[in-house]
């Protein structure tokens, strides 16, 4: 079984993001980022190796619809964020995670409806 380069590179963001989270962030902040955003952004990086694990492992249209929605929910907590939060730092981080997991779940959502389509048409 091939894994999806989707899942591989969503494993190397998720990598990067649990072993250098201020080193990867830093430069989309334009400053240095306080714990709590160093903490976060290893907690993400976990979630995003977890997923690429899933999904990876069997990458079947459900589980590839499932990460899409994943992806989803977080993009629409990042836009949440970036309206809510009073710091421009957290502002930016979250408006640039919301693109990233919107291109994500697209990836993922694309991945899976060409696996349904694929799946459907031995069917009679």
């Amino acid at each position: 079984m091939r894994v999806p380069a989707e899942e591989i590179v969503r494993a190397g963001y998720g990598a990067f993001l649990l072993v250098a989270p201020a080193r990867a962030l830093e430069a989309v902040a334009r400053s240095p980022l306080d714990r709590a955003s160093v903490r976060v952004a290893r907690v993400l990086g976990v979630r995003h190796l977890a997923q690429a694990a899933l999904v990876g492992s069997d990458p079947t249209p459900v589980r590839r619809l499932a990460g899409a929605v994943v992806d989803a929910s977080h993009a629409g907590s990042m836009v949440l964020m970036a309206r809510c939060s009073d710091s421009a730092v957290h502002r930016r981080l979250a408006r640039r995670n919301a693109t990233s997991a919107s291109l994500f779940a697209l990836t993922e959502g694309a991945a899976a409806a060409a696996g349904l389509r694929s799946d459907t048409t031995g069917i009679e």
